[in-house]
């Protein structure tokens, strides 16, 4: 009789519990928008992108020399130098755009 007891109050515990949950009002998930708007797509001329390469080209051949002077400096100040400071902002722009061109 204790089993029967105990399965009328578990019975009644689900009913409980079910009619709790079905009168909790029903509230739409939002939905979840890109983090970052999309990038138009831009059209440019065949020879603005034959400078921008050519100038890209300079660029990587400026900065890398410019890196191999940095990496022989024997300055004991190097890092507290206004030069070595925008050579390394240069750099790590610079390997980013690497990074994606690969």
């Amino acid at each position: 009789m204790a089993e029967n007891t105990g399965e009328r109050k578990n019975a009644k515990q689900d009913n409980s519990v079910e009619q709790l949950v079905q009168s909790l009002p029903q509230v739409p998930l939002p939905i979840q928008q890109p983090l970052a708007a999309p990038v138009p797509q831009v059209q440019i001329p065949q020879e603005k992108l034959e400078r921008l390469q050519q100038l890209l080209t300079e660029l990587v051949i400026a900065s890398t020399d410019l890196g191999l002077a940095l990496a022989s400096l024997e300055c004991e100040k190097a890092n507290e130098c206004p030069v070595v400071q925008s050579a390394k902002s240069i750099a790590k722009a610079l390997r980013e755009i690497r990074k994606i061109t690969k």
